[in-house]
């Protein structure tokens, strides 16, 4: 599932932001030319003073343990985050194959029903051969019969969704 690789994906990169939240920042390197000429900034042999320095910043201890507690507290967010997610799939995963499992169900309901709507239009055709019955009550069967196939053409659609979601 891609939200849930996304999820675990966050999760991985909060662990490590909170890893790295203590280390102190990177030193950098600093160089610096006084006097040299204008027209001749690179110069170096007529400059006057040439100076290189390595700068390291060492932060507050309580900056350090807030900057730590706070990445640590976004890595629990993320991870309650990737849990959340994780059911949110199962759940979802559970209501399409509750869907799929009646979508089946309906189907083979609807199948019997269209075998017993197709004996009735029958059966009144009989009927209305030997006078017992009108045209009336065939064409009331024969919509019965029309309304289940369309009820079967919907729950195509449905077992389609939840064969979808399923995968």
């Amino acid at each position: 599932n891609p939200s849930l690789r996304a999820a675990r994906a966050r999760v991985r990169a909060a662990l490590s932001s909170a890893k790295s939240a203590t280390r102190l920042p990177d030193p950098s390197l600093k160089g610096e030319i006084w006097g040299a000429p204008l027209l001749r900034p690179y110069a170096l042999d007529d400059a006057d003073t040439l100076m290189l320095g390595v700068k390291q910043e060492i932060p507050l201890t309580s900056f350090v343990d807030a900057k730590r507690d706070a990445a640590d507290a976004e890595a629990t967010v993320r991870a309650a985050g990737l849990v959340t997610a994780e059911l949110d799939a199962e759940r979802d995963v559970r209501a399409a194959f509750i869907r799929y499992r009646l979508a089946l169900e309906e189907r083979a309901l609807h199948g019997e029903h269209i075998r017993i709507s197709e004996a009735t239009i029958a059966a009144l055709r009989a009927a209305q051969a030997s006078g017992r019955a009108t045209e009336s009550d065939v064409s009331t069967a024969a919509v019965a019969l029309t309304m289940a196939h369309a009820d079967l053409y919907a729950l195509d659609a449905d077992d389609a969704s939840a064969r979808a979601a399923i995968s």
